[in-house]
């Protein structure tokens, strides 16, 4: 545009004449809409791609957080059953050495594995050579806390050095005898199954991804893992996690390369998922695409130009090269408008003077459908219209511009995700510009990261954390209404024989099918969850009187002993114990009530199984 307006002064005034100037002013008035648009366009693009990029880099670190604590569980869910079977030999170092070899063939990742008396502190190690017969144990930290939570613990990542011949995680699990923790088993886990976890998630080679421990000592690493198993992560990326359970920074390495990580921190294990990339090869697409917008953008303009100067120089002679010229520019204007990437709107006082393709080919109206008509129409309901409205208008006021996230609707009464910037023309609030993306793919994946975090993955059903939040939202509810809440602890009697008999396969099916008649033996206002193993919790919400549970629990009873048929062709039948405490008669505690429900449970397998058993009143 310089070199426009430095030969369009050169030319004589006099030879120029009213006609040039007259031209000169429409040609720089078509030109800079084009200018400003191609700024503004390419600004929210690579607004939308880095924030697209960086919701992938957190959702990778959330994936894999979560086959990291799925592969946990497991290990702990295995380590109980060796316990439980080793336990038996545990008197004769022989036999137990015999029997534990059996068992760390079958379980490769396991390096070796003992039985820990937490009383006497006496450990038998798979290997006798090591029974320590006194007064010794290992983590004893970690064995107090395994005994008096009754759950798994995690005592650390252990790096090579001369005592151990290779990096080792320590894991701990009680070992129950008649409701009482008999022994607690420990198993040493070689950190190549925590490692693999970044293969099977098919993590770009390039990227670098790291598992901590609750210490920020490396358990498992996608690169060079053999080398850094144990040692503890960057000073940056601690401080970092201390302020957070999840969230992305930058920082630099010892060679100077930038680097974004992601990280999320698992509530169930205070494990540390980290995922670093190097900023350029973020940055790299995003600045391949604004190059070839800016490039597109460039040529338009600079071809608007060119034009604009040859047909200026001709206007003198011809009036009609002069309207040649305008044509030329307004249909290249046009192209830009009419794009494929972005919708365009113009309001005043929220009513729609125009609108570019895009609008009416997204959302499915008619340009005779949309021109004149109030933006409430695209909206779903009143209340949003109402609200994006004020905070709209609010910060235009202020600095003459707004962005948000919204739902619109098209006309068909479907809805898309977009982000939407607007800008005011002129200096009141009656005219304003908006800029619309689409970003509805990119809801829709973190709606289904989200599904998967908050949902069992073998039987679909809601997992630990939903109970949780479940149940304190039902206690909110029965404090309002008066009402009351059986919470029903659900274990499985004969799930264990039909994996040993049959396999896991034909136990996962025993599950699914067990899940689905328990959902069906209740209303949707209830809530069935799994939380782990053969375990389920139930909660039946808002019933007035016992006999309105107790048929719900004895229909529960008759729905899980009917047969199975399983894929091979065999029948299994399984059963239920099952124990029930009460909101509020128990208390108003989300933990106190599960675990006043499972002690019940266990009264109920000692009653013969295929029961029902009621929580004691409080004392």
């Amino acid at each position: 545009m310089r070199e426009m307006a430095r030969r369009v002064a050169s030319v004589p005034r006099k030879a120029f004449g009213a006609t040039g100037w007259s031209l000169a002013l429409v040609v720089f008035a078509a030109i800079a809409p084009l200018v400003a648009f191609a700024a503004f366009a390419s600004w929210t693009v690579v607004q939308q791609k880095q924030s697209d990029a960086q919701a992938e880099l957190v959702g990778l670190a959330r994936a894999i957080r979560v086959a990291v604590d799925r592969e946990l569980k497991g290990q702990f869910s295995s380590m109980q059953v060796a316990g439980t079977e080793l336990r038996f030999n545990v008197a004769d170092n022989q036999r137990f050495a015999l029997h534990a070899k059996r068992i760390l063939a079958d379980k490769p990742e396991w390096a070796s594995l003992a039985l820990i008396d937490p009383v006497t502190k006496a450990i038998v190690f798979s290997e006798p050579a090591l029974h320590i017969p006194g007064q010794q144990t290992i983590s004893p930290q970690t064995v107090e806390t395994a005994v008096q939570t009754r759950e798994p613990a995690i005592a650390g990542v252990f790096p090579q050095g001369k005592v151990i011949p290779e990096p080792l995680i320590l894991l701990m699990a009680p070992v129950m005898e008649q409701d009482q923790v008999r022994y607690v088993i420990g198993v040493a886990l070689r950190p190549a199954v925590i490692s693999a976890i970044f293969t099977e998630q098919k993590m770009v080679p390039t990227w670098t991804g790291a598992v901590l421990d609750r210490d920020m000592r490396i358990a498992g690493r996608s690169r060079a893992p053999e080398k850094l198993i144990g040692m503890s992560a960057s000073p940056t990326l601690i401080e970092q996690v201390q302020q957070g359970y999840k969230g992305m920074f930058l920082s630099r390495t010892a060679d100077g390369e930038v680097v974004s990580t992601a990280y999320e921190r698992s509530a169930t294990t205070g494990w540390t998922v980290a995922i670093g990339i190097p900023q350029h090869e973020l940055d790299g697409p995003i600045q391949s695409s604004l190059l070839r917008f800016a490039g597109v953008a460039l040529l338009l303009v600079s071809s608007s130009l060119a034009m604009a100067y040859v047909l200026g120089r001709r206007v003198i002679r011809s009036r009609n090269a002069y309207e040649a010229a305008l044509q030329a520019i307004t249909q290249e204007q046009e192209i830009m408008l009419n794009n494929d990437m972005v919708g365009i709107i113009k309001l005043a006082d929220r009513k729609i003077l125009w609108h570019n393709k895009w609008v009416t080919r997204n959302l499915g109206y008619s340009d005779a459908e949309l021109d004149g008509q109030s933006v409430r129409m695209l909206y779903p309901d009143s209340e949003s219209y109402a609200d994006i409205g004020e905070r709209a208008y609010v910060a235009l006021d202020s600095r003459n511009t707004f962005r948000f996230q919204a739902q619109l609707r098209r006309k068909d009464g479907s809805v898309l995700w977009l982000d939407i910037s607007g800008s005011l023309l002129g200096d009141n609030l009656r005219e304003s510009l908006w800029i619309l993306v689409d970003i509805t793919q990119a809801k829709n994946n973190e709606q289904t990261l989200e599904a998967v975090a908050q949902h069992d993955e073998l039987t679909q059903l809601p997992n630990r954390r939903m109970l949780q939040e479940g149940l304190q939202t039902a206690i909110a509810t029965a404090r309002r209404t008066g009402g009351q809440i059986a919470i029903c602890y659900l274990d499985l009697d004969g799930f264990k024989a039909v994996n040993d008999q049959y396999g896991h396969t034909a136990g996962d099916q025993v599950l699914r099918v067990c899940a689905q008649r328990m959902t069906e033996c209740v209303r949707a206002s209830d809530l069935v969850t799994r939380v782990g193993g053969d375990e389920f919790v139930l909660l039946l919400c808002e019933y007035g009187t016992d006999p309105d549970y107790a048929t719900v629990l004895e229909r529960l009873l008759a729905a899980v002993r009917r047969p199975i048929l399983i894929e091979d062709g065999h029948t299994v039948v399984v059963k239920a114990s099952i124990g029930v405490s009460f909101y509020p008669q128990h208390g108003d505690q989300v933990d106190t009530l599960v675990a006043l429900a499972d002690e019940a449970m266990y009264e109920a397998k000692t009653r013969g199984k295929d029961c029902y058993v009621l929580c004691e009143e409080p004392r």
